[in-house]
């Protein structure tokens, strides 16, 4: 599947570029001389996995999968991705404050994008805007928060790819941009198209959204636990 490809691409990325950049300082000099080829295959064996995980997603997305079960996908890589931005903050290759910047984009961002999937906005709307400005604020960051690009360059460039390319592609794709308004109306009735940070603040300042919450997420745990008791009686 294709979360199961992008697991193992961060895998193997992250496995290849610890092998390139962890050389015994004996080594030195050989190090140095094999470092282009080694970032040159570890650049390669990425842009395939990516470029495999992509027609996947097109193959996916060819079904017309249920809207939700493409949000669960989107939450998965999503989390696999932050995961990985974060683990590379604490590995010092991104200085410490780019982690908060990291999870204040990615839930201002990407998280309250994937809520409100599929939802269409123009381009000239609020929500368009601020996710361009987000993507391209948080990759100026990079740049800024990078240790050593000299030493990191290889991982530097898989997580503009990831980040900056693929993710925001696989929202876009999935987009339901060909339905009809009537197909795109049915679709999206029961999402909540308000910002994210919006209706958090609402909820600590409204009394009835408050309320609804709480009953939201009541109904939801006896639906999980109603599935589960289901489950183990058929079992």
């Amino acid at each position: 599947s294709t979360v199961r490809i992008g697991t193992l691409a961060i895998t193997l990325f992250a496995e290849v570029v610890r092998t390139t950049e962890a050389r015994p300082s004996g080594r030195a000099a050989s190090a140095d001389k094999d470092g282009p080829t080694y970032a040159a295959i570890a650049a390669l064996c990425f842009l395939f996995v990516l470029c495999g995980g992509g027609i996947a997603w097109c193959l996916y997305l060819e079904c017309r999968p249920d809207p939700g079960n493409i949000r669960i996908i989107m939450y998965i890589a999503l989390f696999a991705s932050s995961l990985f931005e974060l683990a590379l903050c604490i590995t010092k290759v991104f200085a410490w404050w780019m982690a908060l910047v990291i999870v204040f984009a990615n839930s201002w961002g990407s998280l309250d994008a994937i809520l409100r999937f599929p939802v269409l906005h123009g381009i000239d709307s609020f929500f368009s805007v601020k996710q361009i400005l987000l993507l391209i604020v948080k990759c100026v960051l990079y740049c800024l928060s990078l240790s050593s690009f000299s030493q990191h360059r290889i991982k530097f460039f898989g997580l503009l790819m990831l980040t900056g390319f693929g993710l925001p592609l696989m929202y876009i794709l999935a987009l339901p941009m060909d339905d009809t308004s009537a197909e795109q109306a049915g679709a999206s009735r029961t999402i909540v198209d308000i910002d994210l940070y919006l209706r958090i603040a609402r909820v600590f300042t409204n009394p009835k959204d408050r309320r609804d919450v709480v009953l939201y997420c009541k109904g939801r745990l006896r639906q999980t636990v109603a599935r589960a008791v289901s489950g183990s009686t058929t079992a």
